[in-house]
């Protein structure tokens, strides 16, 4: 189990990113304390069967992004708003 600030930390830790974590009020509609993810419907539908673990797959995918990042940035449009934090990446 993995809760949203410990994942934010280490998203963070991993990118070198200094900006810190917000914590915001919760909205209206957000009346949950807690929320469960599974795999086990991919796992059933698809197949799907995880081969890393959260820290692997976190490198694995800011790795991904980092080689990537000149398409990704060429092909999708970013408004106001980016984080600074990718445009060093």
């Amino acid at each position: 189990e993995t809760n949203i600030y410990d994942l934010a930390e280490l998203v963070n830790l991993k990118t070198a990113n200094t900006a810190g974590i917000r914590i915001l009020k919760r909205r209206k509609w957000d009346t949950r304390s807690k929320i469960i993810g599974s795999n086990l419907k991919c796992q059933e539908i698809l197949k799907f069967k995880p081969s890393a673990c959260l820290d692997n797959g976190l490198d694995i995918t800011i790795d991904w992004f980092k080689e990537n990042w000149k398409q990704i940035n060429e092909s999708a449009e970013f408004g106001p708003g980016i984080n600074p934090a990718l445009e060093s990446m």
